[in-house]
């Protein structure tokens, strides 16, 4: 569908958008937290020189350079702050007007978005139908199959040979499969059709019973 394509489109524009700043992003963090660490150690040593000089152990002007150095990387600091402050402002920007592009076409993919979804829900009552029409075929199976037990017994009760006649109806028969010691309801309950559709969750009985009754 051409709509959502191309909101699929400006989606995974915005996705590239994103990485694209989040590995810059990474970098310079990378890259501040490295100068923060040398800075640490030159203001260290700058502190260290200061006594120096103080103790006239070394020359003001040994002092002074190393604070020039200790300025630098001050400098950097600050000018990489301020890379990532303007980065998360431009990832902003960009994605802002991605966004704009998708709320003014919002009225062609949502109603493409809403014709799907019904679509959608009458391939599930299409399903429901054929699942209701199967049962009903395998009543009749059922009662044709179970038909000449019937009879004997009928016949049996007619020269008192059987008090009375007795068969199962076709829910009570067909409603439960006896499978690994326990039981595999044939009815598509609530709890089922939650699973499948919230989750995407089959039981697992079922697929395996399938496999081995085959």
């Amino acid at each position: 569908m051409q709509i959502l394509k191309k909101f699929n489109g400006l989606m995974k524009k915005a996705d590239n958008t994103q990485i694209r700043y989040v590995k810059t992003l990474e970098a310079k963090e990378e890259e501040l937290l490295a100068l923060k660490v040398k800075l640490s150690e030159r203001e260290t040593i700058l502190k260290d020189i200061h006594k120096m000089s103080l103790l006239g152990e070394t020359t003001q002007d040994a002092y002074q350079k190393e604070k020039e150095n200790v300025e630098g990387f001050k400098t950097k600091v600050t000018e990489i702050e301020r890379d990532i402050q303007l980065i998360e402002q431009y990832k902003t920007d960009d994605l802002k007007g991605i966004i704009q592009e998708l709320e003014l076409s919002k009225s062609d993919w949502s109603g493409a978005q809403q014709a799907e979804i019904q679509k959608i829900k009458m391939e599930l009552l299409e399903s429901k139908f054929q699942y209701l029409q199967k049962l009903t075929e395998a009543r009749e199976r059922y009662y044709k199959v179970t038909e000449p037990a019937y009879k004997l017994q009928n016949l049996k009760v007619k020269l008192g040979l059987q008090v009375r006649t007795y068969k199962s109806g076709s829910y009570d028969a067909l409603n439960l499969l006896s499978y690994g010691g326990t039981y595999i309801n044939m009815q598509v309950d609530q709890y089922a059709v939650h699973e499948a559709l919230q989750y995407g969750r089959i039981d697992s009985k079922i697929e395996r019973a399938l496999k081995e009754g085959k």
